[in-house]
């Protein structure tokens, strides 16, 4: 559970500092909100959960950042290895079509109202 929480706020600068303040804020409002209820036992635990909780946090997104950036990078790298094939088969489709000349032309007419209707949508966009 923990582990998700630190996915979920990847993207929030977190250390130290941010952490003592969120466990003071916390313990603050607890505090006001139970009062007497709250007892020193008490207060010691949810201290000792949040502190847990915050250095796992830290901790995931430290061991988290160099795979995180490698995914990115990767990614990146997959999109323009994949933006060039399809480059290349474009360049590829023109030639065939351009070695073909009117026939293609031809049998695209022939088509039926249906595919015309398809194409003249496609068209409008």
């Amino acid at each position: 559970m923990v582990e998700m929480l630190g996915f979920q706020h990847a993207n929030v600068e977190f250390n130290h500092t941010a952490a003592k303040t969120f466990r003071i804020a916390i313990l603050l409002h607890v505090e006001a909100v139970l009062k007497e209820q709250f007892s020193h036992d008490a207060k010691h635990g949810l201290s000792a959960l949040i502190n847990y909780v915050c250095g796992a946090l830290m901790c995931i997104k430290k061991s988290t950042a160099d795979r995180i950036t490698l995914l990115t990078e990767s990614w990146k790298l997959a999109h323009e290895k994949e933006n060039e094939g399809e480059e290349e088969e474009e360049a590829e489709e023109d030639e065939e079509r351009e070695e073909a000349g009117t026939g293609e032309e031809a049998e695209q007419q022939e088509g039926s109202g249906e595919e015309a209707d398809v194409q003249d949508f496609y068209d409008l966009e």
